[in-house]
């Protein structure tokens, strides 16, 4: 059997008066090796010789190679301070890893970058550094090595670097042209904050399987890239069955900017090939950025069954920046967006739109579900649809002040048919001006391509009427009401 505890680092020689700071270094390294090996785990401290960074790289590599048979590395209450990223985890062939801190107790749910849980921080200066980066060698679905297990806990992860070192990443799962799934077990990060990046600060390329619970991202003042960017650009890779639950996500009102970013980017290779599916959104918060959410699909991507539910979108309508709570577009022929479900969602104060979705050069957006949210102050049409079809939206409560001209609660245009639209309602604030920005509760496009729709059952305030159907006869309009 093998010994708990390494070699004691001081030796105090027996009948001498001993001082304090090498018996307390030594008791600190028996409760240190006591608590990584007892449990079986590894503790970054118990490895540490030269820096942070190097007791944090020996730790890992021993835990992936199953040492004293665990995959567990721990991380005392304390800051981790790396001047390069932590080299990157190689799990391919179905190997695993847990890397596990402590949370604050005075701060629930996360690392306080303040007080007394685990932080990384990453004093990067030159380019190039990702802090913590997970990856397979799996080239595609079919490859054996794609399989891995990973668990992110009780984290905090912090740039505070300078100079050439501001391209830096904070997590990436992933590596482009290669897969990474679950081998089992759906992988986890749980509890873990990311701040300050001006690069992405968590990217999950073409990553299946995986729950995030309780993460916390933000970005920096200064950035224009993404607090979570999904990605898949492979016809034989795959990004989703993925769930974020109980998540905030902080962008800022910089120009360009994805708070959230879901790319499905299209080869060419085979039409309706390249997917991402099946990420679910739960009780999530979307700040500010250009666009809080992005759903992007072209080439031949295929972007399905995305679900937010109990989510929240919050801008600041007064930055011209900030402009869609969430923007969806499909910009090739072939690419394909379908089985987005917005439900009981709350989105305020964006400079443009909550949701607007364009259909580009005959792609095809369809079957978007939009039921019960909760819309206010946006300052054009809140809900716009070009190119749409297969869709309903229903049960829209929308709020104003009466600001914006000449818009339209919800617009169906270029292209939209077979949508149904119903049971609406637009209210303006109490104190509010007329509603001379809310022209129509529903406007259905020029004749000829906005055809099959129903607009029915849709009231509340509005400047000229209910419904501004030029859509022609195909469509359904009845029991709409303004005043």
């Amino acid at each position: 059997m093998s010994d708990i505890i390494g070699p004691i680092p001081n030796t105090i020689v027996p009948g001498t008066l001993a001082d304090a700071v090498p018996v307390m270094s030594n008791f600190n390294w028996i409760r240190d090796e006591v608590n990584a090996n007892a449990i079986g785990g590894h503790n970054v401290d118990s490895y540490y010789l030269t820096s942070d960074l190097q007791a944090i790289n020996d730790a890992i590599a021993a835990a992936v190679a199953g040492l004293n048979g665990s995959n567990t590395v721990y991380f005392e209450a304390r800051d981790y301070v790396i001047t390069a990223g932590i080299n990157p985890i190689d799990l391919s062939g179905s190997k695993n890893i847990r890397l596990i801190g402590q949370r604050a107790a005075t701060r629930p749910g996360f690392p306080n970058l303040a007080s007394s849980g685990t932080r990384i921080l990453c004093n990067f200066t030159t380019a190039g550094q990702i802090a913590l980066n997970i990856y397979t060698t799996g080239a595609n679905l079919s490859d054996p090595n794609h399989y891995a297990g990973f668990e992110i806990s009780d984290l905090a992860i912090q740039y505070n670097g300078t100079g050439a070192g501001a391209d830096a990443k904070g997590i990436q799962i992933g590596y482009p042209g290669t897969q990474i799934s679950y081998n089992g077990m759906r992988n986890v990060i749980r509890n873990v904050f990311v701040d300050y990046f001006l690069n992405d600060c968590v990217s999950l390329l073409s990553c299946e399987g995986l729950l995030c619970n309780n993460l916390s991202v933000f970005t920096h003042a200064s950035s224009v890239k993404r607090a979570l960017f999904i990605y898949n650009n492979k016809w034989d890779c795959f990004s989703g069955d993925t769930s974020f639950d109980a998540c905030d996500f902080h962008g800022t009102g910089n120009a360009g900017q994805n708070t959230v970013e879901i790319n499905c980017h299209g080869d060419g290779t085979f039409a309706h090939s390249i997917s991402i599916a099946g990420l679910h959104f739960t009780d999530c918060n979307f700040y500010d950025g250009n666009t809080g959410l992005s759903l992007f699909c072209d080439g031949t991507g295929l972007l399905l069954d995305c679900f937010f539910e109990n989510c929240q979108w919050d801008g600041v309508n007064s930055i011209a920046n900030i402009a869609d709570a969430i923007y969806i577009a499909c910009t090739t022929t072939s690419s394909t967006i379908s089985g987005v479900q917005f439900t009981n969602c709350y989105m305020v104060n964006w400079h443009v739109s909550a949701i607007f979705a364009i259909s580009f050069v005959g792609g095809y957006i369809e079957n978007i579900g939009i039921n019960n949210n909760y819309i206010g102050e946006c300052l054009s049409s809140p809900i716009n649809l070009s190119g749409v079809s297969g869709s309903n939206i229903t049960g829209t409560r929308c709020f104003s002040s009466g600001s914006g001209t000449g818009q339209s609660l919800i617009v169906l245009d270029a292209g939209s048919s077979n949508n149904v639209v119903a049971n609406n309602i637009h209210k303006i604030l109490s104190g509010g001006s007329p509603p001379s920005g809310i022209q129509y509760l529903v406007t259905i496009g020029a004749t000829g391509t906005n055809t099959y729709n129903v607009v029915t059952s849709n009231v509340g305030n509005a400047s000229v009427g209910s419904v501004n159907n030029l859509g022609g006869v195909t469509n359904v309009v009845a029991n709409n009401t303004f005043s």
